[in-house]
């Protein structure tokens, strides 16, 4: 009896979306170096303001405290956004990194890389503001040097993506999609999953008290009509009406989490009102 043929190998998740147990241990390609060690260690850092003691707390001199911490545009790291950089000068992990940002350069790019979604460039500098995390550094390649890192662990991913699209970030997670390399070449990656403040449906990201509203407008003169949905729970309604007003009481009844207005080039797609 004939042997079956071999199958080829699958292209496979490592995984589950926010960090399940990798499929085996994938070797890293020659040029990627993981820094896992030195990325577990990685300490969060707080950067709460000092309050003098017997002093109230006050939120806004707190918020202000903390902004003087933010890096200042005369304090940004070399190659600090990922425009600046020449592909061809970047090592092959990097050069894919940016060919994905500039496929989604609204979009924080969490790229996996061994146990942990690495971010590089700008999406670095703004994840260890927002999210506390050390500012750290990977090596680009000889003409360039260093260029901003910082991660987090895959088995983490979920609470801190909760946090970015809490603050109205959008979020593309490129996974690994292989457990074995082709021998002198990387891991195959993609983006698997675009997380946006009105898409999400991962019960870790939502709110069990009020709807996660996905909210469209289209404007025609002063009539104009707004849809929302709420892709989790497959609730929709539409409304037509005109006037500038019953639209701004009509999104703030809403409290849509993410609101897509029409571009200016589009056919009937007038300005907000």
């Amino acid at each position: 009896m004939a042997a079956p043929a071999e199958q080829p190998p699958e292209l496979t998740l490592q995984g589950d979306l926010f960090g399940g147990s990798p499929l085996g241990d994938a070797p890293a390609a020659p040029d990627e170096d993981t820094d896992s060690t030195a990325a577990s260690t990685r300490p969060r850092r707080r950067r709460q303001p000092a309050i003098p003691a017997g002093e109230p707390a006050n939120p806004l001199e707190a918020a202000a405290a903390e902004d003087s911490h933010d890096t200042s545009e005369g304090d940004l790291p070399p190659w600090h956004h990922h425009s600046l950089v020449d592909p061809q000068q970047l090592t092959p992990m990097l050069r894919h990194y940016v060919e994905l940002k500039a496929a989604h350069p609204e979009r924080v790019l969490l790229y996996r890389l061994g146990d942990f979604f690495e971010c590089f460039f700008e999406d670095a500098i703004e994840l260890s503001r927002l999210l506390e995390l050390t500012l750290t550094g990977k090596e680009a390649g000889k003409a360039i040097g260093r260029v901003p890192m910082a991660g987090i662990p895959h088995h983490a991913a979920e609470r801190y993506c909760a946090e970015l699209v809490g603050r109205g970030l959008s979020v593309a997670l490129c996974d690994q999609l292989e457990t074995t390399p082709a021998k002198g070449a990387l891991l195959k990656r993609d983006i698997t999953r675009v997380l946006t403040p009105g898409t999400v449906l991962e019960e870790g990201l939502l709110s069990a008290r009020r709807n996660n509203w996905l909210c469209a407008v289209v404007c025609d003169g002063s009539r104009w009509g707004l849809a929302v949905a709420d892709v989790s729970t497959g609730e929709f309604r539409v409304t037509e009406r005109e006037g500038s007003d019953r639209l701004h009481q009509e999104l703030l009844q809403v409290d849509a989490a993410e609101v897509l207005w029409p571009t200016h080039e589009e056919p009937g797609g007038g300005a907000p009102p």
